[in-house]
């Protein structure tokens, strides 16, 4: 596996919040190949102490906004990727 293969196929960030789309490639019984979205979500921070950049999923109240815009965001680039859900 290569290193682009590593890497979402979408990424999101609204403020401090990152939602990454990766596609897992899948095979059907009949034995069709299917691109299955799998979604990350995370809240980015700096660590006090270290200073290094980290990452969570614990969210705060503060956090909402954020990741209504970026769940917003989401459905139009999974709509564009022909991607259904309900």
């Amino acid at each position: 596996m290569n290193k682009s293969e590593n890497k979402p196929v979408s990424k999101i960030v609204k403020g401090n919040i990152v939602v990454d789309v990766w596609l897992n490639e899948s095979k059907t019984e009949g034995g069709e190949l299917v691109s299955i979205p799998n979604i990350t979500l995370k809240r980015c921070y700096r660590d006090k102490k270290t200073n290094q950049p980290k990452s969570t999923t614990n969210y705060r109240p503060q956090d909402i906004p954020n990741i209504e815009c970026a769940i917003a965001q989401l459905k139009e680039c999974l709509t564009s990727m022909n991607i259904k859900f309900q």
